[in-house]
């Protein structure tokens, strides 16, 4: 039996969507939490030096609620071939808050992938699960953890993208 990554993180977010609400405090104002990271896939058919991604990532910090998580990168190596490789990541999360310092964000999205040459361009359109991790100290600074499962139309193989990075609340 074929489990489908995406009900099964559907499930747990719904689940987590109630615990903890009573203790869940929103600002007036929800912040932003910005960072960058750096990300490295792993699966069938990667080079992890062929498609590191460099990448700028926001959350919309609403604790124990569904908000937004998007994710703009940029892969280096190809920038070394001549051509442009990007990647979104927009996202559903709900912020769980395990402890002041500590949130943990299970995720599912759009992946949308794209590179250019000077013989000309392509682009990929797929879905992504994950879960994220951070963690802050007194001063806001924090470091962001996570994993990412990506499924591209054109591609049956799934794989993974491992980032880590730095994190501010705003």
């Amino acid at each position: 039996m074929q489990q489908n990554p995406v009900k099964a993180l559907l499930l747990v977010v719904a689940c987590f969507v109630t615990w903890n609400d009573a203790q869940a405090q929103e600002p007036a104002s929800p912040p932003w939490l910005a960072g960058a990271s750096v990300g490295l896939t792993a699966g069938p058919g990667h080079r992890a030096s062929q498609t590191a991604l460099v990448s700028v990532h926001w959350t919309h910090y609403r604790p124990n609620r569904l908000t937004l998580d998007a994710t703009l990168g940029i892969m280096p190596r190809a920038l070394l071939d001549g051509a442009l490789g990007v990647m979104a990541r927009p996202a559903l999360t709900v912020p769980i808050t395990v402890t002041r310092d500590v949130l943990v964000l299970p995720l599912a999205g759009v992946s949308v992938s794209g590179a250019a040459t000077r013989w000309g361009s392509g682009s990929a359109v797929g879905y992504h699960t994950g879960m994220a991790v951070m963690w802050f100290d007194r001063a806001n600074f924090g470091l962001r953890l996570g994993a990412t499962r990506h499924t591209f139309s054109r591609d049956s193989r799934p794989f993974w993208l491992i980032e880590a990075g730095l994190t501010k609340r705003r």
